[in-house]
């Protein structure tokens, strides 16, 4: 019984990535609504809570500076955000840049495969540090509660931009990326890792989010955000996390 709360949530992942990705992938005029929805809780988490954590995260680091610290220590959870944050963005930009040249030269059907490849395994790395961090966030249901909307809507997000990209074919690749959302969970409750990992892993994947959410959720001409859906989910989610005085 330990573990349930993280294993519940897991499940609402699985089961909003799954169903969520085909409603907004599906011909109904009211997916718009939902991707909107789902960039206002993104945009709120990461400036409202995540933010804040890689603060606390921070400051765990401060706390434990000795005469052997190494010099960049007291910003190494920015420095790790920052990774995540380029890692994404570089990923993004070569799928890109890959396709643009492989159009130009008609490249074979190999060659996709390879950067489809490259483009999924950077997003099974997300959902498996998204899962595995479940259980550090578990520590509050409060928490664990935010988290996991937060998550699980990123993730509708996430798949909605897949299937654009990837087409129908995306929908075999999806266990896949469930599975790692398992495997995560299965890793984060098995395997004890020291504190500073888990504060690693929280700048990494904020990181990501913040790329993620600017790239594919945050309104931009031609997307499927309807700006006032938007502004009034980031804005009542954003009243959640303040009433609920727990940021971390």
């Amino acid at each position: 019984m330990e573990h349930l709360n993280s294993f519940v949530a897991v499940l609402i992942m699985i089961i909003a990535y799954y169903f969520g990705g085909r409603f907004v992938n599906s011909t109904r005029s009211d997916r718009k609504y939902l991707v909107s929805v789902a960039a206002g809780i993104s945009v709120a988490y990461i400036f409202v809570s995540l933010l804040p954590e890689l603060s606390d995260a921070q400051e765990y680091y401060n706390n434990k500076k000795n005469e052997e610290a190494f010099q960049l220590q007291n910003i190494i959870i920015y420095l790790t955000a920052l990774l995540g944050f380029l890692f994404f963005f570089g990923l993004e930009n070569f799928i890109i840049s890959k396709r643009e040249k492989d159009h130009a030269e008609n490249q074979t059907h190999s060659s996709r495969d390879m950067v489809t490849g490259i483009y999924l395994t950077g997003f099974l790395l997300n959902n498996f540090l998204i899962s595995y961090l479940i259980v550090y966030w578990g520590n509050s249901n409060s928490a664990l509660f935010f988290y996991t909307i937060a998550m699980s809507v990123h993730l509708v997000a996430l798949d909605y931009s897949a299937i654009k990209e990837f087409g129908a074919g995306f929908k075999y690749i999806k266990i896949v990326m469930m599975l790692s959302l398992i495997a995560g969970w299965l890793v984060g409750i098995l395997t004890k890792f020291p504190e500073e990992i888990e504060h690693i892993a929280t700048g990494f994947i904020a990181g990501s989010i913040i790329i993620n959410s600017v790239k594919d959720e945050f309104p931009k001409e031609g997307s499927n955000v309807k700006y006032k859906i938007f502004l009034f989910s980031s804005i009542l989610y954003a009243v959640l996390l303040i009433l609920s005085h727990d940021f971390g």
